[in-house]
């Protein structure tokens, strides 16, 4: 924010600085009077008339700022400048309504012509639809210097005032033609910079008061430039066209400075009543100024919407005096705002309008200086507030945060306890971050990964100990093997016996991961109980991927985390194939293709089957990985064999699967699978297959 604040700074400074040395850089010859000249009381003169008169006939008129009656006509001889070095100037008569400019060189006997003037008729001007008035005239380098009468009367009763600006050729145009173009740009960049900056910070703050302040310096923006600035000066259009965005913006401007305190004082919430009462009057306002831009629009009745627009301002003014005494109470920010308010209100605002009144020579000055000082108040004020915010932001931060570090040191405690039987990943599945926040019902469906393990002849071992033995022997068994789920993202679902359900959210590697680490470690557990003198155990485990439900089951008084799924049945079914197959581990067809690289695993099919509760067969996988080195290193180097024996042995060619299961058993006759092949493949070839034989075995138990 900070390098922000200086970025718009320095633009606002390079700008103010182009602007200035650009009202410098004008060759201007300025003439303010006083003049010779003649009053036309009854406007029936002409420049030949007019030419005749002797110098010393010639009344002194007064140039500016002194103001003139706007209901006769005025012949003013303006003297012009010599060229050294330009053969061309611009005469321009400053905010002149109707001017013919008459020019004639010596030896001429003819008068040029030139018509201007902000109200004249476009069609006649030098310059088609420009409102401002100024001719060009040719002046020959070295050359004699021309004779030169303005013509001058007015037709909105408006004051006269007589001032003239030469303007060389090649500056024309980089000036506005206004001898305050410098101050103007300077003023009006200030504005835009700020304006733009304060719209990126509303944006990054969704602070209202900082886009409020912006269309604050918006309203004034458009009241500088087409009401008092350059715009009503150059040649950008018609004046009809271009002047009522100056009457709006100067409409606006108490409307945005209202909504802006507004948001400052947040006084929606600290000042309730006082608040309706501002809304009910900026409608009131808004209202009023639709209607002044009608007329100025329809009629061009600038006078009527002036004397409306300065009637509401001293209504804003009777408003501001009773919300001034009511901010005032709301503390440092809102009395800051009222001391900016109050100097552009009656001091800045004032002296313009006298200065106005009895043309005082730039008395526009006072208000735009007075308007700078508010903006830079302004400006410290909304700085100051968003560091009062930001530092109560901090402190109700900290406040927080040692209340619920507290809080969520109780919360650890409830949840690490709860967690040992309520699974932190479960709940994390059901968009919960805490048991507390569980409810009878809650559920969600995903597709997850299945493990069952289940010790082989557990029964035969828990007959040979004690309840309290058997009791400590299950916490062993299942404290060296539930870590390796965890340590590969899975978690355990549910304990049985010994047996366990475990799920895994990821993909389907993971499950296998675990699988063959919790083998590596049961082989370093049996490797001890057989020092020890125990019988070593041997487990099976199943895996299979689908869809389940996952969440919260049971009664009011009694809940429990459980899945429902078939996906469950089958994975069990999976750890039962494992005695069929004498096999460590067997996946389901549906693991096997949710493995992005089947290949980093041992993997050989197993049988294609028919489990109990299921109408389709499965294709099943056995993971050699768990083997020790030597059963598992024969079993990849016979795979390829292995499978194509099966592919004769499932499309009922029984001779040529019995020749290849014959050869395998003799190649490896400790894998008691292809054992089990070779005799049922003598079996088909020797009785026949049935009828519907497709390769599937029927599996009848569990």
């Amino acid at each position: 924010m900070n390098l922000s604040a200086n970025a718009y700074k320095m633009l606002i400074l390079g700008l103010m600085l182009v602007g200035i040395s650009a009202g410098l850089k004008a060759q201007v010859v300025r003439q303010e009077g006083p003049f010779e000249g003649v009053v036309d009381s009854l406007g029936t003169l002409d420049i030949h008339e007019v030419a005749q008169v002797p110098s010393a006939e010639l009344g002194s008129i007064e140039g500016y700022p002194t103001a003139y009656d706007p209901t006769l006509v005025y012949w003013l001889r303006v003297e012009a400048p010599s060229a050294d070095s330009i053969n061309k100037w611009f005469l321009q008569g400053y905010t002149v309504g109707l001017a013919d400019f008459y020019v004639r060189f010596p030896g001429q006997e003819e008068w040029t012509i030139l018509s201007s003037g902000t109200y004249s008729d476009p069609d006649t001007r030098i310059w088609n639809r420009s409102h401002f008035t100024a001719v060009p005239i040719q002046i020959p380098i070295d050359g004699p210097t021309p004779e030169v009468w303005v013509r001058i009367s007015e037709i909105d009763h408006n004051p006269i005032h007589f001032r003239f600006y030469w303007h060389d050729a090649q500056v024309w145009g980089l000036t506005d033609h206004d001898p305050h173009a410098g101050i103007y740009m300077a003023f009006l960049g200030m504005c835009l910079m700020m304006g733009l900056y304060n719209i990126v910070v509303f944006f990054m703050t969704r602070f209202w008061a900082f886009f409020h302040y912006a269309l604050y310096l918006l309203c004034v923006f458009l009241f500088v430039l087409f009401a008092v600035g350059p715009m009503r000066q150059v040649p950008f259009g018609e004046v009809r066209l271009l002047l009522p965005w100056g009457y709006l913006g100067f409409g606006c401007i108490n409307i945005c400075y209202f909504l802006f305190a507004r948001s400052l004082i947040d006084m929606k919430r600290t000042m309730p009543f006082w608040n309706q009462i501002l809304m009910g009057y900026v409608w009131l306002k808004l209202t009023v100024i639709a209607a002044t831009q009608m007329l100025i629009y329809w009629d061009f009745d600038l006078n009527t919407a002036l004397n409306i627009e300065f009637a509401m301002l001293v209504v804003d003014v009777c408003v501001l005096m009773v919300l001034y005494v009511v901010w005032f109470r709301q503390g440092f920010i809102a009395r800051v705002m009222v001391m900016g308010s109050a100097l552009v209100t009656f001091v800045g605002l004032s002296l313009a309008a006298i200065g106005h009144i009895y043309a005082i020579p730039n008395s526009l000055i006072f208000f735009l200086s007075a308007i700078i000082v508010e903006i830079i108040l302004f400006s410290l004020v909304l700085g100051y507030r968003m560091k009062k915010e930001e530092e109560e932001r901090l402190a109700a931060e900290r406040k927080q945060r040692i209340y619920q570090e507290t809080l969520n040191q109780e919360l650890s405690k409830v949840n690490s306890v709860f967690g040992r039987f309520v699974p932190h990943e479960f709940l994390k599945s059901l968009g919960k971050d805490s048991v507390l926040d569980v409810k009878l019902g809650d559920g969600v469906e995903k597709v997850v990964t299945v493990m069952f393990v289940d010790i082989r002849s557990y029964t035969t071992l828990a007959e040979q100990m004690t309840p309290r033995e058997n009791f400590n022997f299950l916490n062993a068994y299942l404290g060296r093997v539930g870590p390796a789920i965890k340590a590969q993202g899975g978690f355990v679902n549910q304990y049985y016996g010994d047996g366990i359900m475990a799920l895994f959210l990821d993909a389907p590697e993971a499950s296998l991961k675990a699988a063959r680490d919790m083998f590596q470690i049961l082989d370093a557990y049996n490797a001890a109980r057989k020092e020890k003198g125990r019988i070593p155990i041997s487990i099976g485990i199943g895996i299979h991927t689908g869809p389940l439900l996952m969440g919260v089951i049971g009664d009011t008084l009694r809940m429990e985390a459980g899945v429902v799924s078939d996906t469950v049945n089958t994975a069990a079914r999976m750890e039962g194939l494992t005695k069929h197959y004498h096999a460590r581990i067997v996946l389901s067809e549906n693991t096997f293709r949710g493995l992005s690289d089947p290949d980093t695993f041992g993997l050989r099919v197993l049988a294609k089957v028919r489990v109990k509760g299921r109408s389709n067969p499965l294709e099943i996988y056995e993971c050699l990985d768990a083997w020790p080195d030597h059963p598992r290193i024969m079993r990849l180097a016979s795979k390829a064999q292995f499978q194509e024996a099966l592919q004769h042995y499932w499309s009922g060619r029984f001779s040529e699967s019995t020749r290849l299961f014959d050869q395998l058993v003799e190649q490896d006759p400790s894998d008691p699978l292809l054992e089990q092949y070779r005799i049922s493949s003598l079996n088909m070839l020797a009785e026949g297959a049935p009828v519907d034989w497709d390769g599937v075995t029927q599996m009848q138990a569990k």
